[in-house]
Formats: structure tokens, C-alpha cells, sequence
């Protein structure tokens, strides 16, 4: 390691780190009256229960990390509509690739 990556780790704070869901010790989850209300929808509930791990604890993160109760409930009715649907939600999709033209074959080239 450089001199300058050895101060910028040892000048590091600890309020500012590991603060994405994938670094996170513990697993986020929903608390219990948001998971009640979830089980409430047995389609949506039923979707989103047999999805990967990774994304349910996404989706319990972004829930998770509102701050205010209004922006909690409205990211979670975003996460049942969307299970309901049997789709994950836009910012856990994969995007598809755009086609891209076939190369020239070599004799087009010429």
C-alpha cells in the first residue's frame, strides 16, 4: 500500500463505513409489524419468500434505512406491489443489454 492509501485508511471513520447492505454484519430484516403487514398479501408474501436471500435483505435494508415513517411505508407498498406482480423492484432489476450490430465479416470489410 502507498503512503497516501495508509493515511486515507488510517484516517478512516468508523460512522462512515460499511454502510451499503452487502457490508452490513448483521442482516437487515423487516421489523414485525411491517413483516405482518407483508404476510397480509399471501401472493405478494409468497413471491418475495421464495426470492433469493440477497434481495430480500436489500429490499429489508432500503426499508430499514428511512428515516421517516412515511418514506418506510411507501418503499414497502412499493416492495408488495411489486411482488405481487411477481417483478423485483426497479433498482434490483438487471438491466438487459442494448444488441449491438453484428461485427463486419471480412469480406464486408473490404
Amino acid at each position: 500500500m502507498t503512503p497516501a492509501g495508509a493515511a486515507a485508511f488510517a484516517a478512516r471513520r468508523s460512522d462512515r463505513t460499511a454502510r451499503a447492505s452487502y457490508e452490513q454484519r448483521k442482516k437487515a430484516t423487516l421489523d414485525p409489524a411491517d413483516a405482518r403487514h407483508f404476510k397480509a398479501d399471501a401472493k405478494a408474501w409468497a413471491w418475495f419468500s421464495s426470492a433469493a436471500p440477497s434481495y430480500q435483505v436489500a429490499c429489508a435494508s432500503w426499508v430499514q434505512s428511512a428515516k421517516r415513517p412515511e418514506t418506510r411505508a411507501r418503499r414497502l407498498e412499493h416492495i408488495i406491489a411489486h411482488a405481487r406482480r411477481g417483478a423485483r423492484v426497479p433498482q434490483y432489476q438487471w438491466r438487459k443489454a442494448k444488441p449491438q450490430a453484428a461485427p463486419p465479416t471480412p469480406l464486408e470489410s473490404l
